[in-house]
């Protein structure tokens, strides 16, 4: 297999996963739902690992300051880096990292990793699919009920 079909074959399953995850998240309930902004990258040099973006929205962190972030599946893992594509010692091995960075406007259209929030951006890293789907939703919830609500599952 070439590695431009092992990039694509990587691709497509990091989409389906994005795009169940993305429903996941959103059947929990209809008070907390994200945009749909599906895309993936994979490596050049490694076309076997890749990540998928999975949504994009601004969480109020107080009444003053509203965060923007983004989460992520990959397929590996690895530490969060200082520049795009933002991964450093990435693991070759199987393993999956669900993590959400948050983001600023940069010049134009670009978006960066705002590490005004934390020194590496992030807001959360994990291996455990239900721990990020927690985390998530925490993020999303506009209110403390329904935190409360997702702390109980």
């Amino acid at each position: 297999m070439s590695a431009g079909e092992v990039a694509e074959r990587t691709g497509e399953k990091l989409v389906k996963a994005g795009e169940t995850t993305h429903q996941r998240i959103n059947s929990f309930h209809p008070d907390i739902q994200f945009p749909k902004v599906i895309f993936y990258r994979v490596f050049e040099d490694i076309p076997h690992l890749g990540y998928c973006h999975v949504t994009t929205t601004s969480t109020s962190v107080d009444t003053q300051k509203q965060v923007r972030w983004s989460f992520y599946i990959a397929n590996f893992s690895s530490e969060i880096g200082e520049t795009y594509p933002f991964f450093k010692q990435v693991k070759r091995e199987y393993s999956r990292m669900y993590f959400a960075v948050a983001l600023e406007k940069a010049h134009g259209d670009i978006l960066r990793i705002d590490r005004s929030f934390r020194k590496d951006g992030l807001l959360f890293r994990t291996n455990d699919p239900n721990e990020a789907m927690r985390n998530v939703l925490m993020l999303g919830a506009p209110d403390n009920a329904l935190r409360a609500l997702i702390k109980k599952r």
